[in-house]
């Protein structure tokens, strides 16, 4: 009791978390980016201003893909945390098949478990969706299409047609990943804290906004 009472005591002093279910997470900032929005390059700058991990869509994916990096995430983790996840997963997730629900399972664990250690900046994968936004700021980073394929062209060496053709096909996937198993529009609004045009920003102005949101909304500040 003595070691719950002083973990909990220590979440409550630090800024941005909070507790859901007798479970603290927090603080985390979640960035869902429209491909060539500059998502991944603001994600990394933000990490080293803030000092916090950032996990891509696609190291997130791995994470939940490798059984055995997964499996010592997860350990991580107090028995009684993952035995209430496990109970209440299957209420937000829907799969189809066995294969698909051992992933969703293991990506939701995975998940939770970044944000429960808190201090973590997470891109993609419906973390918003899975995360109390409570601790969480929650920013969608766009750009129009056209300024999103000539980046796309200029670091991949595509023509504009098809880096055009590229953006829209990781669009539809990305957007169909969401509808698909959180029954969510990716774009809606009212699913952030923070809608970004990055085309009107800089890397490093992007970098400023969003960490003054960060601090007026979870009260956590850069360290100097």
């Amino acid at each position: 009791m003595w070691t719950i009472r002083q973990q909990l005591d220590e979440t409550h002093l630090n800024p941005g978390c909070c507790i859901l279910d007798g479970i603290p997470y927090g603080p985390c900032l979640l960035i869902s980016r429209e491909h060539g929005s500059g998502g991944t390059v603001v994600a990394k700058a933000l990490g080293e201003r803030l000092g916090w991990n950032m996990y891509d869509r696609e190291i997130v994916a791995q994470i939940a893909d490798s059984e055995h990096v997964q499996k010592k995430l997860i350990e991580s983790v107090d028995e009684k945390v993952r035995t209430r996840w496990e109970s209440t997963w299957r209420q937000m997730l829907f799969p189809e098949d066995v294969s698909t629900e051992r992933y969703l399972r293991c990506l939701h664990d995975v998940i939770l478990t970044l944000g429960h250690n808190g201090d973590v900046i997470i891109l993609g994968r419906g973390a918003q969706y899975l995360l109390p936004a409570r601790c969480s700021l929650r920013v969608r980073l766009i750009a129009p299409l056209e300024k999103r394929a000539q980046r796309v062209s200029e670091n991949q060496r595509l023509s504009i047609t098809e880096a055009v053709a590229f953006v829209q096909r990781i669009d539809k996937e990305q957007t169909h990943f969401i509808q698909k198993y959180f029954h969510s529009d990716l774009s809606a609004p009212q699913n952030y804290d923070l809608v970004l045009n990055t085309d009107d920003f800089s890397v490093e102005g992007t970098v400023n906004v969003v960490l003054k949101a960060l601090e007026a909304k979870l009260g956590v500040t850069c360290p100097v």
